[in-house]
C-alpha cells in the first residue's frame, strides 16, 4: 500500500503524534472503517498493542502517549495527579519514569481498558478513584511536544496528595513538597478546599499551609473553608495541632507539642 496513492492513510499518519496510541474508537471517529483498520494494520503501517489500541508501526509508545491514547478514548476520565502531576510542574523531587510509579485518577470508579493495563516496556501505574472534588476542577494541559494530556494543577493534586497521606504518601515526604509550593494559586486553592468533601485532606493541606506561611496561604479566607469537629489521627501515635485537629509526625517540627 502506497502512502502517496492514499489519501485517508497519509491525512491518519499525518495527525496522529509521535509516540502515542490510538483505539479503535477513535480512528473510526476519524473516519476509519474497519477494513480501513485491518488493511492498515496487514501493510504494516500501524501495529496493534493490546486489542482495540494501535501505534504508528515504525514507533515505540511512550507513557505520555499512553495517557494521551486512553484519554483520548475515555473523554474526561482518567488525568495524571498527585505526585505524578507535580514533579511534572517542578515542584517535587523528579525520578526517573522507568523507575517510577505514575499516578492516575478518576472520578468514577473505572478501571482503564485492558490494553493500557497490560502494556509493555511502561512505568508502573497506579489508580484511584477520587471523588472528593469536582471531576474536572483544577485540571490543566501539559505538553508534550506534539500533543498534551490532561493533569492536575500543582493546587489539586497537593489535595489529592493530603487525603492519601498515610496510605499512599507519606506524612514527612509532603510536607517537604510543601516546601516547594510557594506559588500556588490562592484563588484556585480556596476553590478546592472550599468544595473539598475530604475534611482529613482539608485539615493537612491548612496545616502545612499555615507552617510554611506561603502567600498563598495567607490569601485564604479560612471563614469558608470547613474543618469539622473532633481530632483526626493522620499520623498514629503522632503530636497533635489543635488549629487544624490531626497529628503529624513527632520529628516534623522542632517545637512540637504534647502528644495525645
Amino acid at each position: 500500500m502506497d502512502i502517496r496513492k492514499n489519501d485517508k492513510l497519509k491525512s491518519l499518519l499525518q495527525g496522529w503524534p509521535a509516540h502515542t496510541v490510538m483505539t479503535s474508537r477513535v480512528l473510526k471517529e476519524r473516519g476509519l472503517s474497519h477494513s480501513n483498520i485491518a488493511n492498515y494494520q496487514k501493510f504494516q503501517w500501524i501495529a496493534p498493542i493490546g486489542r482495540g489500541a494501535f501505534k504508528k508501526a515504525s514507533e515505540t509508545v511512550s507513557w505520555e502517549g499512553l495517557v494521551y491514547g486512553l484519554q483520548q478514548h475515555e473523554k474526561d476520565t482518567f488525568f495524571v495527579g498527585g505526585k505524578t502531576a507535580l514533579e511534572l510542574s517542578g515542584s517535587a523531587h523528579f525520578i526517573p519514569f522507568h523507575q517510577a510509579t505514575v499516578f492516575l485518577f478518576s472520578s468514577v470508579p473505572k478501571l482503564p481498558p485492558l490494553w493500557f493495563r497490560q502494556a509493555k516496556d511502561s512505568p508502573t501505574f497506579r489508580f484511584h478513584t477520587q471523588r472528593i472534588l469536582p471531576p474536572l476542577e483544577g485540571i490543566t494541559p501539559y505538553d508534550c511536544g506534539e500533543f498534551s494530556i490532561q493533569i492536575s494543577s500543582r493546587e489539586r493534586a497537593s489535595v489529592e496528595m493530603a487525603a492519601l497521606v498515610g496510605q499512599t504518601y507519606a506524612f514527612q515526604d509532603l510536607a517537604l513538597i510543601f516546601e516547594n509550593l510557594g506559588s500556588m494559586r490562592s484563588n484556585v486553592m480556596q476553590s478546592l478546599l472550599e468544595t473539598c468533601t475530604s475534611l482529613k485532606a482539608i485539615r493537612v493541606v491548612l496545616f502545612l499551609g499555615h507552617r510554611s506561611q506561603h502567600p498563598w496561604y495567607n490569601r485564604l479566607d479560612l471563614s469558608r473553608i470547613p474543618i469539622g469537629t473532633g481530632p483526626r489521627e493522620v499520623v498514629k501515635g503522632g503530636v497533635y495541632d489543635p488549629q487544624f485537629k490531626i497529628t503529624y509526625p513527632k520529628e516534623l517540627f522542632e517545637d512540637d507539642q504534647p502528644e495525645i
